[in-house]
């Protein structure tokens, strides 16, 4: 049976929309408007083979959505919208055998994509955006003969990248920006006819095998197309046409790198803000983006109503443009829970490389409170005393008993249960964890400035203006009054901000901020500041001392 439904204006796919055409085995409902596809939408037709849902508005490929399609061997899902993966999509499609995914707004692709498509022979993902894949995104798909990655963002082919397609024939990679291809790559890829155009390799001292390589290779070289678009004396100039001592590495290189980053271990309270930093430099324009490590598949983060993400982007640079800048992006979670408790890890990219963050650890804490306080109670001389509390709090809290203000009590120290005329008196019971409150919201920052131009020292933090204040120090000595009014310094925002009005040479120095309540000290960090030249070095946050919670109960005894 076939069945046209091209051109209406359907919204969505229900369950049970083809409960009763079980023996229905040409599905067409292209050029709808297509938004929804609810799980299991098809799983009433056991005997369905080609299924086309081009030239709709899918942007969300829900998990099961393709579910018990056993006979199914070709789907198009091109021109789409489609962004989202859930894993499983196309579980139960056993004998699929063509899969269209062309001209969507995919970005990664990993394993659970195309969970034990075994029977898969082709596959096209050209005109997306993926910039990025896993080795072990075809390990389900091995006895695949034509791949199709044109036209995508892709910048770098990693080590094993096409390991699992041994029988792969065809592979087309043409209308990608790739810069970096990694020397065993192509691995493994003996049957195939290989297609290869791009004119922006970065021909450094990271693409001497390259060569080599394709000479050793049986890949027809009038296929392929690789030319250098840096440096510049090698613009324009095919890669297999360059010596390989002419490949080198100098430290003006275009290709986007990881200038500084947030401390490895940023802690938040539940319920506040979390701001995670990462600067990069490099050949303009650099892209920024935020990953959240868990388990072996790295998600990437996109903005919602509790996740923000902002770049700023500077390309002016000892006061000059040359084409390269520093991009600072900031990931900022709002309202965090402990689910946000993970590993996250900036990428920074640009049409020469890519460079990886070191992952920055969110502890999300939450501060100690009583949710049983202890009672007041009245004991005879020799009855035994039995004082109840419990505490929660992030990282799990410890307990400490005192009688009388003291660190002990003689019960304790007498291990007795009984009590005693010398016992009637106050108990106090403190509760500590880690406190993850008065930190410090970001790293101060190393900056280089030019003479006349004005410096912003951030020392953000939630300050309890009635308690506590901060000290700005330059080389270990607290600024003065004298320092303000002659050097041209301004403090903002309850002296959390420390402005350098046109800086000059003698500006140069390790700023420091600490934060005070009342004479105790709690926390310090330290960021240099140069007119002219700058070493980029990044000073470590010192911890706090642990946030008490204390709670009384009171014994009387007749």
């Amino acid at each position: 049976m076939i069945s046209d439904l091209t051109g209406n204006l359907l919204r969505t796919i229900k369950s049970d929309s083809f409960s009763s055409l079980r023996s229905l085995t040409w599905l067409r409902i292209s050029r709808n408007k297509i938004q929804t596809l609810e799980r299991d939408a098809f799983k009433a037709l056991p005997f369905l083979e080609f299924l086309d849902l081009t030239r709709n508005s899918i942007r969300v490929l829900p998990s099961l959505a393709f579910n018990d399609l056993p006979s199914l061997e070709n789907i198009s899902l091109a021109r789409n919208d489609i962004y989202k993966f859930e894993d499983g999509v196309f579980f139960g499609c056993d004998s699929l055998m063509s899969l269209n995914l062309s001209s969507n707004r995919i970005h990664h692709i990993s394993d659970g994509h195309l969970f034990e498509l075994y029977q898969l022979h082709t596959l096209d993902l050209s005109h997306n955006r993926i910039i990025s894949f896993e080795p072990s995104a075809w390990a389900q798909v091995k006895n695949l003969k034509y791949l199709t990655l044109h036209a995508n963002r892709i910048q770098a082919l990693p080590a094993g990248a096409f390991k699992h397609l041994s029988n792969l024939e065809t592979l087309i990679l043409s209308g990608n920006a790739i810069d970096n291809v990694h020397k065993t790559a192509m691995a493994g890829l003996d049957r195939l006819y290989r297609k290869l155009s791009t004119n922006s390799v970065l021909c450094d001292c990271h693409m001497k095998w390259f060569s080599n390589w394709l000479y050793s290779s049986k890949l027809d070289r009038s296929l392929v197309t690789a030319k250098c678009a840096h440096p510049p004396q090698l613009g324009g100039i095919h890669v297999l046409a360059i010596d390989a001592s002419n490949l080198t590495c100098s430290e003006d290189s275009p290709r986007a790198r990881v200038v500084s980053q947030s401390l490895s271990d940023v802690k938040a309270l539940v319920g506040e803000t979390a701001n995670l930093l990462c600067s990069a430099y490099g050949q303009a324009p650099i892209s920024i983006e935020w990953r959240l490590l868990s388990g072996t598949n790295p998600r990437v983060l996109s903005p919602d109503q509790n996740t923000l993400m902002n770049t700023n982007r500077s390309r002016v640079i000892n006061g000059t443009m040359n084409g390269q800048e520093l991009a600072v992006g900031e990931l900022i979670l709002l309202d965090v829970t402990p689910a946000d408790r993970a590993n996250y890890q900036c990428v920074v990219r640009n049409r020469f490389g890519t460079d990886f963050g070191k992952p920055i650890f969110l502890d999300v804490q939450m501060a100690p409170k009583f949710i049983d306080p202890p009672q007041d109670m009245s004991l005879l001389v020799g009855q035994n005393a039995k004082i109840m509390c419990a505490a929660a709090g992030m990282p799990q809290p410890s307990m400490k008993w005192a009688k009388d203000g003291g660190q002990t009590f003689p019960a304790a120290t007498e291990r007795r249960l009984h009590v005693r005329p010398q016992d009637d008196n106050l108990y106090f019971l403190n509760v500590t964890v880690d406190d993850a409150e008065n930190k410090f919201h970001t790293p101060l920052i190393d900056t280089r400035v030019e003479v006349g131009e004005t410096v912003i020292v951030d020392c953000l933090v939630d300050l309890d203006t009635e308690t506590q204040r901060i000290v700005w120090l330059k080389d270990n000595k607290p600024l003065t009054m004298a320092d303000y009014n002659q050097g041209g310094l301004s403090l903002k925002a309850d002296q959390q901000i420390l402005v350098i009005h046109r800086a000059v040479p003698t500006d140069s120095g390790n700023y420091s901020c600490e934060l005070w309540a009342g004479n105790d000290f709690l926390a310090q960090q330290t960021a240099k500041v140069v007119v002219g030249n700058v070493d980029f070095t990044q000073e470590k946050i010192q911890v706090l001392e642990p946030e008490t919670l204390s709670s009384k109960a009171r014994i009387y005894l007749n």
